[in-house]
């Protein structure tokens, strides 16, 4: 890096030094030292603008700027990135740039709660990858969404459809594409009731922990330390969740900037301590960042622990952590807490997910979106445009409304439309 960093400022290239830039600014992020990542990562943006290449195919500033916005919780300027990022490609034709957005914007509305809305983005950029022949870069991250949403809306069936291709991944060359594989692997045989087997998978990328790189996925997510020291408990191996544990808490204590780290440390602390006042410090962290899962998830373990000594004082903390997971669209959570809130002797009726309007309480807010636009009669790429989406992603939003709406045709789609918007 120092040598390539050299060579771009002695012929004054700034295309060239905005990548070596770009580039520096990851080996930082893997090394632990963020707050040095983010400062490259500006650097090399405003380069970039400096050429007039924020957004394009060849350069990956912007790109890398969004992943690092969406790990350390702030995915609403990640989102705002990743959607600029789609746009300008697309008024540019490039396809294969706008392909590469896409699929970094399916990741950011997973980590921003929006499962439906990543699975149509990833689904989107999946029949792109196909088209383009994108790579194990496509793999890492079009699987990595995929998979996560299908286990967190309860479609285990589809999980597993999905691993078919993951276990591919396992040959790849690369440690990176092989740890994300293995990693999306585990979740799914732990989610399989078989935490044993999730450990087995995840030996290799284990023993990458304490090395400067990426360990699970890719950049890593902060968020998914106590995801594995949860399942580190489940399969009795102490060792491997206390070592997730100290590597949370170093990357915390060496970033005191970003509460996204010390969250997650705390939380995974707190897992492996039986710790109810450190969980209770990680609900407190995750407020403020639009990461609600993860908050969800340590509201859920903390409501579990009061529990434990007294029922009725984990109800409140179960109640916000069963809103958060229905408002994400994540089904199998709920249904996990709403299992937790019977036990208990409190009861939750099922609701609908935060988005869908009255007359369409069985679809997401884009799935309306789309739909009244083709029941007015634009085509798939004509309402792509009037969203500032891909037609791919329209198609797969239609998709999913048809199977849900029990229909098969636009026309049938304009009736109903029509009806339920009526009132009829």
């Amino acid at each position: 890096m120092s040598d390539a960093l050299e060579a771009a400022a002695q012929v004054q290239d700034k295309a060239a030094e905005a990548t070596a830039v770009a580039v520096d600014s990851v080996v930082q992020f893997y090394r632990m030292d963020w707050s040095a990542a983010f400062e490259s990562a500006d650097r090399a943006s405003a380069l970039a603008s400096e050429v007039g290449f924020a957004h394009s195919l060849w350069v990956p500033e912007a790109l890398w700027t969004t992943f690092l916005l969406n790990a350390a919780g702030r995915s609403a300027e990640a989102l705002a990135e990743s959607e600029a990022g789609v746009r300008e490609t697309q008024r540019q034709g490039q396809a294969a740039a706008m392909g590469l957005w896409i699929m970094n914007r399916s990741r950011v509305l997973l980590d921003a709660g929006r499962l439906g809305d990543a699975r149509a983005e990833a689904e989107a950029a999946s029949a792109m990858a196909d088209e383009l022949g994108m790579g194990n870069f496509a793999d890492a991250t079009i699987l990595y969404t995929l998979v996560r949403v299908a286990l967190h809306m309860n479609d285990l069936e589809a999980a597993r459809a999905y691993a078919t291709d993951v276990r591919r991944m396992l040959d790849d060359p690369a440690i990176l594409v092989r740890n994300v594989g293995s990693w999306l692997l585990a979740l799914v045989a732990d989610a399989e009731n078989d935490p044993g087997r999730a450990m087995a998978l995840l030996d290799e990328s284990f023993g990458t922990f304490d090395l400067d790189g990426p360990s699970l996925a890719s950049p890593d997510d902060p968020a998914d330390a106590p995801v594995f020291v949860r399942m580190a408990l489940r399969a009795g191996a102490l060792e491997r969740a206390a070592a997730a544990v100290a590597v949370a808490e170093r990357r915390a204590a060496g970033n005191p900037r970003f509460p996204i780290l010390t969250a997650a440390a705390a939380h995974a602390r707190g897992l492996l301590d039986n710790d109810v006042a450190l969980l209770l410090r990680s609900v407190e962290l995750y407020d403020g960042l639009s990461r609600p899962i993860p908050r969800a998830s340590a509201l859920e373990d903390t409501g579990r622990k009061l529990a434990a000594r007294r029922g009725v004082h984990g109800v409140p903390h179960l109640d916000q952590a069963l809103d958060l997971y229905v408002q994400a669209g994540a089904e199998r959570d709920a249904a996990r807490v709403r299992r937790r809130l019977r036990a208990l002797g409190t009861h939750r009726r099922r609701t609908t997910s935060k988005g869908s309007v009255t007359e369409w309480p069985e679809l997401t807010a884009s799935e309306v979106a789309v739909i009244r636009l083709v029941a007015q009669g634009l085509t798939n790429r004509q309402a792509a445009e009037r969203l500032a989406i891909s037609p791919h992603t329209v198609s797969s939003h239609l998709r999913h409304a048809f199977t849900k709406l029990d229909i098969t045709s636009r026309v049938e789609l304009a009736r109903l439309v029509d009806a339920r918007e009526r009132g009829e």
